[in-house]
């Protein structure tokens, strides 16, 4: 049992050492780049959020269904994002994902429970199973959480190789200080699962 558990101390420690590194390099790249901040620009037309109907450009709806006695349950993504622009004080950047991924970080959610499906997120469901859509939320407790980013707002961009990499409401300052932070929680845990390694090996 004990020689189990060392294995288990053994592997989790060395996670959180490559998690502790992987995000010590996230803060350095957001910490070295440059402060740019833009607004976005809905300029190949907008999308209409499923269940708070704001003008987007990228939403992410996350549906989890549940037996009412049951603690938890299965989850259905819906990600969708329209080709747009973001512009800087002196430029327009282009972003669009067939010009690679880009990371959207920090954007406002939203959790509701659902005591019924609006017509637009039953309307996704229908696309994805097709007519009897419905009867995936059929006698269960749903509950929807939804993130967008909205045509208009405020953002911070990362860029590298002159493409849009990150885009965040959040500065790329207090990213860098947040990756930074849990680099430093992975590190303390990696530190702590060695040494009981160490010592009961």
């Amino acid at each position: 049992m004990l020689s189990m558990l060392l294995s288990l101390a053994a592997v989790v420690a060395a996670v959180a050492a490559l998690a502790a590194v992987l995000e010590l390099r996230t803060a350095w790249r957001f910490a070295r780049a440059p402060q740019l901040r833009g607004v976005v620009e809905a300029d190949d037309g907008a999308l209409l959020s499923p269940l708070t109907r704001k003008t987007c450009v990228v939403f992410s709806l996350v549906l989890t269904r549940r037996q009412l006695e049951d603690r938890s349950g299965a989850s259905l993504q819906f990600l969708e994002q329209r080709p747009f622009s973001v512009r800087t004080a002196d430029r327009s950047w282009r972003v669009d994902k067939k010009g690679g991924p880009v990371a959207f970080v920090g954007l406002d959610v939203i959790d509701k429970p659902l005591p019924f499906l609006p017509q637009a997120v039953l309307g996704l469901l229908v696309q994805r199973f097709g007519h009897l859509g419905h009867l995936w939320a059929q006698d269960q407790v749903i509950t929807a959480r939804e993130a967008v980013l909205a045509d208009g707002a405020d953002v911070h961009l990362f860029i590298e190789a002159n493409r849009v990499r990150t885009i965040s409401p959040t500065p790329l300052a207090t990213l860098a200080q947040a990756a930074f932070q849990r680099s430093v929680r992975a590190a303390v845990v990696s530190a702590l699962l060695a040494a009981a390694w160490l010592l009961f090996h």
